[in-house]
C-alpha cells in the first residue's frame, strides 16, 4: 500500500519493531483509547527499514501493544532518504543515525522525546480497521 507521495506503507508485525526511546505511559494508554473508540489506524509509524527500529512513532507503538494488535501501519525508510529529517528536541543531544544505531546495538533506550524524524512532504492519513491489525499477518492482506 502507498500513498499520494509515494511512501511504501506495510504492515509489520508489533513483535518485529525496536524501541528506541522513552514514552509517557499516560499519554500511550491515552490514544489507546483513543484509537479504540474510533476502531482505525490514521497515522504510520516511521521505521527504519532495514532494522525495524521506530524512529518517529512510540506512543503509537505502546498504544498498540497496549491495544494487543499483531500489526501496525508502518512506513519503511533508511536515514539516506531525501524527505527524512532528523533533529533532537533536546539541546543537549546532537542526534545522528550513529547514535540512534549505537542505543539500539545496546538495547538501550533515549530519554524521553530525543529524537525529532520529520518527514516532507507529511504523510497523509490512512484509514485501516482495528480489526485488520489484530489479524495474523498470513491472513493480513498487507503483511509484511
Amino acid at each position: 500500500m502507498s500513498n499520494d507521495y509515494g511512501y511504501d506503507i506495510k504492515l509489520i508485525n508489533v513483535n518485529k519493531i525496536i524501541a528506541t526511546e522513552h514514552h509517557c505511559k499516560e499519554h500511550a494508554y491515552k490514544l489507546s483509547q483513543i484509537i479504540k473508540v474510533e476502531s482505525v489506524w490514521t497515522d504510520p509509524l516511521i521505521i527504519e527499514k532495514n532494522k525495524f527500529f521506530v524512529m518517529d512513532g512510540h506512543h503509537r507503538l505502546a498504544a498498540a501493544q497496549l491495544l494487543g494488535f499483531s500489526n501496525i501501519p508502518c512506513i519503511l525508510l533508511e536515514y539516506s532518504d531525501s524527505r527524512l529529517s532528523v533533529s533532537s528536541w533536546r539541546p543537549e543531544f546532537e542526534i545522528t543515525e550513529s547514535l540512534i544505531n549505537q542505543y539500539v546495538q545496546k538495547q538501550a533506550l533515549l530519554p524521553y522525546k530525543t529524537t525529532r524524524h520529520t518527514l516532507n512532504p507529511k504523510p497523509k492519513k490512512i484509514k485501516i480497521t482495528i480489526n485488520e491489525l489484530t489479524q495474523n499477518e498470513s491472513t493480513c492482506s498487507y503483511a509484511f
